[in-house]
């Protein structure tokens, strides 16, 4: 999964996500820490994650099991989040989360800190999957599957929100790496419909169309006539041409093989029924698969099969 070209920022990192939570992130005087009043205490542990993770999670833990404050308890369990986080402690990361603004409808501060620890977590677990020092393809499965549920979290819980266009750009790659084109197209074609950042929204264009092509020959394609579809997507690229060229590439090749696979299983169908009339229209879809999509696998096949019938016709009467 490769969000850099959307997302240069996450290389970088998002400390935290909104000013009630940069806030409590200042460092505050070494002082003793028993004369730190409870938002000190609560600001020194967000500080401490950076550098020091496993002493703010025992700092958020004493004061949680403590008698917490109720307008910081909060965010004590969302600096436990970022604490498990920072020690790669994924799945626990997301549960502390999503603790920690139980609230149906959580203050506009409290919901973008929430969905943007979620992302990064959700990307994280994208990355270990695509680890190849990860043992077995269980474990990245788990660790693919452990990402969609978070990306599908953050667009269910915040769907108006400034995370939701990479949450579905994320959910939408996952869903392919996980061989579920279908989805993957689902979460592509919304975020080309939420079209507010229009470099994403081209991007996003590229891989719906790549999705449609590969959910067609899965047969589960969200939309009927997914081709023509994914053609409209890819001809509206010409005329905004937003998407990284390698991404435009690969869909145009997905279409081409999609419509080549076609034409080929018809023509192989024919091929199989007796007759002069199937036979000749097996040979002509053979022959159109050629000529109209001349770099594709189906392509290959279909010179092969015209090679065998060819031989099997014998050579042409003198």
């Amino acid at each position: 999964m490769r969000h850099e070209n959307a997302y240069r920022s996450n290389a970088v990192g998002i400390v935290l996500l909104c000013g009630v939570a940069m806030a409590l992130c200042r460092p505050v005087a070494a002082a003793d820490p028993a004369a730190r009043t409870p938002e000190q205490e609560i600001r020194y542990a967000h500080w401490l994650v950076e550098s020091a993770a496993q002493k703010a999670l025992d700092r958020f833990d004493a004061y949680l099991a403590a008698d917490p404050q109720p307008d910081l308890a909060p965010w004590a369990r969302y600096g436990r989040g970022r604490a498990l986080f920072a020690l790669g402690r994924l799945q626990e990361a997301f549960e502390a989360v999503q603790e920690s603004f139980p609230e149906k409808r959580p203050a506009p501060d409290r919901l973008a800190a929430r969905c943007g620890l979620e992302v990064r977590i959700a990307h994280a677990f994208a990355a270990r999957a695509a680890d190849p020092d990860k043992d077995g393809d269980r474990k990245n499965a788990a660790a693919l599957a452990a990402a969609s549920r978070v990306f599908e979290a953050v667009v269910y819980n915040n769907p108006d929100g400034p995370y939701v266009a990479e949450a579905l750009l994320g959910l939408g790659d996952v869903e392919l790496a996980r061989a579920r084109p279908g989805r993957a197209a689902q979460a592509y074609l919304r975020l080309v419909e939420v079209g507010e950042d229009k470099a994403l929204a081209d991007l996003a264009r590229a891989r719906a169309a790549l999705a449609l092509a590969r959910a067609h020959r899965a047969d589960e394609a969200p939309v009927d006539a997914p081709l023509d579809r994914a053609a409209e997507l890819l001809d509206s690229l010409d005329e905004s041409p937003g998407a990284p060229p390698a991404d435009v590439r690969a869909a145009r090749r997905a279409l081409a093989e999609a419509r080549a696979r076609d034409r080929l299983d018809r023509a192989l169908f024919y091929l199989r029924t007796p007759g002069r009339r199937s036979q000749n229209a097996a040979v002509y879809l053979l022959r159109s698969v050629v000529e109209n999509h001349p770099r594709t696998d189906a392509a290959a096949e279909a010179r092969g099969h015209l090679e065998s019938l060819k031989q099997d016709a014998g050579p042409p009467a003198p």
